[in-house]
């Protein structure tokens, strides 16, 4: 158990590696680029999640990392919702959040890489 928690620590704070294993393991599994790449995302968004709240703790020195990334995904659901009525005149919900989640996965990949610099240099300084 000591050991499964000790890798979801690893992949929470270097989300890439969950990324590249993901994609690396399915693709010679399935050997289908597309699906491959879809999953990869989409596993590596919730450690996304979890490392850009917590450099979001760390750099901002707050503990609402969690909670501000879950309201700006929520808003931004609701956003694409509202778009979906207006445009469309229906509401698909699995396509909103679907559409969220990737989209996030590009976002939090960008907040993560902006975050990392002033994380390892409080880091350095508390030290």
């Amino acid at each position: 158990m000591n050991s499964l928690l000790e890798a979801a620590a690893v992949f929470s704070v270097v989300p890439f590696i969950t990324f590249f294993l993901i994609w690396g393991g399915m693709y010679l599994w399935k050997r289908d680029v597309k699906k491959t790449f879809i999953l990869s995302m989409d596993i590596t968004t919730a450690f996304l999640i979890l490392s850009v709240s917590a450099l979001i703790n760390k750099v901002y020195d707050t503990p609402a990392g969690i909670y501000i990334i879950f309201f700006i995904l929520i808003t931004t659901c609701a956003g694409l919702v509202y778009l979906q009525k207006k445009v469309r005149k229906s509401i698909n919900i699995k396509k909103a959040i679907k559409s969220v989640w990737r989209l996030s996965f590009v976002i939090l990949t960008v907040a993560y890489i902006i975050l990392l610099i002033p994380g390892i240099i409080i880091e350095i300084k508390a030290v």
